[in-house]
């Protein structure tokens, strides 16, 4: 099976995770700050980078048969992350989405600070930026792919100051989703999305611990 990759690429792309790892980071929540946020606002709109990362085997097994009609099938023909990104949203999987969910669900059960419902009064308000998602392979001799994902918090007090931040990624080593397949991706698309939630998930709990 062809690996999308370059000696070089790969070279490049180990450093990249270094890097990111080093750059997980937390500005602390001031004691004055937390006695005066007695709620936070989630904010729905969650802002992700444009494009899907991607290293790994050839997305053409993804077209190759049973496809699932023209839109998808013509995504055989874009870079292997640009068709896999577009193959996951036609199954209605969006990782903003999945980052929202479990952000919020971290923080709720953290209890370290009340989450406003919808349209409910907040002292504050916490944005969340995905800022690298996709899929690797888990190291230069596999052929199957583990999600990567990087998620990063602000919360910003009522005048718009950022008071606290948090990131952490999720990076192909020590992965906490099960290395799966291409083909297995095809075959019931839910496995993507069960890998950036398991993904998701690791990085909303080290978030909301950090708060």
């Amino acid at each position: 099976m062809h690996i999308a990759f370059r000696g070089t690429r790969c070279t490049c792309f180990l450093a990249l995770l270094l890097l990111l790892s080093a750059c997980a980071t937390t500005k602390d929540l001031s004691d004055e700050d937390r006695r005066k946020i007695s709620a936070v606002r989630m904010n729905s709109n969650v802002q992700k980078v444009p494009a899907m990362y991607y290293l790994g085997p050839g997305t053409g097994i993804l077209f190759a048969f049973g496809a699932i009609g023209g839109a998808v099938a013509a995504a055989s023909s874009l870079e292997p992350g640009k068709a896999l990104q577009e193959f996951a949203e036609k199954n209605g999987i969006f990782i903003e989405k999945i980052a929202f969910q479990e952000i919020d669900s971290a923080l709720r059960r953290s209890g370290k600070l009340k989450v406003s419902d919808s349209g409910e009064a907040a002292a504050a308000t916490l944005n969340v930026l995905v800022y690298q998602y996709g899929f690797s392979i888990p190291h230069g001799f596999s052929s199957n792919l583990v999600p990567v994902v990087a998620i990063r918090c602000e919360m910003l007090d009522a005048a718009g100051k950022v008071i606290w931040s948090a990131s952490d990624t999720v990076l192909p080593l020590k992965n906490p989703a099960a290395p799966m397949t291409l083909e297995a991706m095809r075959d019931n698309p839910k496995r993507i999305e069960d890998a950036w939630r398991s993904a998701a998930r690791r990085i909303a709990g080290n978030i909301a611990r950090a708060l």
